[in-house]
């Protein structure tokens, strides 16, 4: 019992060291035609956004991903798509999580009959014995309190020739949001733009969830 009790625990953090899943819910709004292979994207970073490394390693993600879909990147005025790509985490709140207590739960016990051997004109009484083994379940609850964070992700795609015009259409909307203690983007943000492109850009307005491994 002990030992099937170790391997477990085992298998558990071995889990939780190597992985994390995280669990995005994605909503995409759409006017994209069938096909947007061979059009030209180019990103149109915030003032705050440009020059940021952490914004850039980001931007590669979706880089590498559009070009799949067999995009090509261009210059912000040559562009027939603009990408506008934001994403944050709040300040989280605490919930508190019940964990049982394992325990010894009482014992079974065993009786084993002795022995009587006669050999010769001597006996031999051997006596029984008994063997207790002990059951293990949950005896009570503890809880350890959490921060819980809401890491929210947007990309939004632009029509560039109405921007030429000074009009705004978005040919694109989507937002991905996702909940757990972690608050590190630079693990959780790349694992919410996978999880967007899983099935991009979708039926427009269906709500889908993703669950994805958090890699360390």
């Amino acid at each position: 019992m002990k030992t099937s009790l170790m391997l477990v625990f085992l298998l558990l953090l071995g889990g939780c060291v190597s992985s994390w899943p995280v669990t995005s819910e994605i909503v995409v709004y759409h006017e994209l035609p069938g096909s947007i292979r061979h059009q030209r994207f180019a990103f149109l970073p915030d003032k705050d956004q440009e020059g940021s490394l952490e914004y850039n390693a980001f931007a590669n993600r979706i880089r590498a991903k559009f070009r799949i879909f067999g995009l090509e990147e261009t210059s912000i005025e040559e562009a027939d798509l603009l990408l506008s790509l934001h994403y944050g985490i709040d300040a989280g709140h605490d919930v508190q999580e019940p964990h049982p207590i394992l325990g010894t739960t009482g014992y079974n016990t065993t009786h084993l009959p002795g022995t009587v051997t006669r050999t010769g004109d001597t006996v031999t009484v051997t006596p029984g014995t008994t063997i207790s083994t002990p059951t293990i379940g949950v005896v009570g609850v503890t809880s350890t309190t959490a921060t819980i964070y809401t890491r929210t992700l947007t990309l939004d795609i632009l029509d560039n020739a109405s921007r030429k015009q000074g009009k705004t259409r978005k040919v694109l909307e989507s937002k991905v949001v996702s909940s757990g203690t972690s608050r590190m983007m630079a693990a959780v943000i790349p694992v919410m733009i996978d999880a967007l492109f899983t099935e991009f850009p979708g039926k427009s307005g269906k709500p889908r969830i993703v669950e994805l491994p958090m890699e360390f």
